[in-house]
């Protein structure tokens, strides 16, 4: 199998320490699940409502250290802060924010801990066996990342730069504007309770305006990082699906259909702008499957497209079945890949259904893998009735 480098290789500590605290966690010698029954499912639902109550109450009780700190500094130095010019209220300042550092350092610590926690317990209910195998470090490094809200890294994946498109300006915003969130939240709200609320009132109720908004925002999230934890956790088996699905098939095809459906899959995640860890697993996977080289591809689809309607039925449908998965695998299909997969579908007569895919990426999260049916009835023939 192909290295997973450079995804899985340089880890800083972070990064190292995710990885150790869930393999020290997995259960090595369970088998990996094909399906999670509905008792797994249930079990990992509650883990995630356990979680997210802990980073809600984690929320509030960080700003209200906070606040009750202002509070106490007020009182020792005064409603003026210690003087009149900014320069005479550096002692304030300097307590202040000595003591929001170290509460939300306390904070983020606590936070990372409950988190990796419920993705080790998630991973061992789901059976993924967090091994030192180039394939199982990459899940487990996808799933730290995720718990520790780390970017997947900015690098091609086996020949195909999802990234060749984006410009780096933009990459850069993205991560600035995540930074300021919180901070901007915050300001906004002590606006608001300014204009609505007197001075003695501001006095008193301002330094803990801000407990709601670090709870709900812990919860805001924590949700949304166990989301994207539970969708990597669904990958290796809605992937194992897929290539029980498309083996046989893909023996009887020629080696330019074979290429094909290989551009097909670098150009729908090119689209994706995203070096998601389930591409990584799906592109390793399927060029085995394909028996094609990472430096066979030429991430040019403009000189594919005009082949699509002349592939047989069987490639045809492998084409359409790998496709429709890229575009559920990261969780959250770009509107270029959905264009990308309705051109494709129109080249074999046949339509996108928009609310198919969202019933297939449904069943994905929800660890059911790849049904046939449902990845058929996302691109069905023009001739059927929605």
């Amino acid at each position: 199998m192909r290295p997973a480098a450079p995804h899985s290789e340089e880890l800083n500590a972070i990064e190292r320490m995710g990885l150790g605290f869930l393999r020290s966690r997995s259960n090595k010698h369970r088998d990996a699940m094909c399906a999670w029954p509905a008792r797994v499912l249930e079990r990992i639902k509650r883990i995630e409502r356990t979680t997210l109550v802990h980073a809600g109450l984690c929320g509030a009780v960080a700003g209200a250290l906070i606040g009750a700190s202002e509070l106490v500094l007020h009182a020792h130095f005064g409603e003026d802060r210690g003087g009149e010019d900014l320069l005479d209220q550096w002692p304030f300042w300097a307590a202040y924010l000595g003591i929001a550092l170290v509460v939300s350092a306390a904070e983020i610590a606590y936070l990372y801990w409950r988190v990796l926690l419920a993705v080790a317990r998630v991973g061992e209910l789901t059976g993924l066996q967090l091994g030192p195998e180039d394939a199982e470090k990459m899940m487990a490094l996808g799933l730290s990342r995720a718990a520790l809200d780390i970017p997947n890294p900015r690098a091609p994946i086996h020949g195909v730069d999802p990234y060749a498109r984006v410009p780096r300006w933009r990459l850069v915003l993205q991560a600035i504007m995540y930074r300021v969130k919180v901070s901007a939240t915050s300001v906004v709200l002590r606006i608001i309770l300014r204009r609505l609320l007197g001075r003695a009132a501001v006095r008193t109720v301002l330094p803990f305006a801000a407990i709601a908004v670090y709870a709900v925002w812990n919860m805001i999230v924590t949700k949304w990082i166990l989301a994207k934890v539970r969708h990597r956790a669904a990958g290796p088996v809605a992937l194992r699906d897929l290539d029980e699905m498309i083996k046989a098939p893909v023996e009887a095809m020629d080696g330019q259909a074979r290429q094909l459906v290989a551009e097909a899959v670098a150009e729908s995640i090119t689209r994706s702008q995203d070096a998601h860890p389930n591409y990584v697993l799906f592109l390793d996977q399927l060029l085995d499957r394909l028996d094609l080289d990472p430096d066979a591809i030429e991430q040019d689809w403009s000189a594919w497209s005009g082949r699509v309607a002349d592939l047989d039925e069987a490639a045809g449908q492998v084409l359409l079945r790998t496709v429709t998965t890229v575009t559920v695998l990261d969780g959250r299909s770009r509107r270029s890949q959905r264009e990308f997969l309705s051109q494709i579908a129109a080249a074999r007569a046949r339509r996108f259904d928009e609310q198919a895919l969202r019933r297939l990426r449904r069943a994905f999260d929800d660890g059911h893998g790849l049904d046939a049916k449902l990845l058929s009835a996302v691109t069905p023939r023009t001739r059927e009735v929605a």
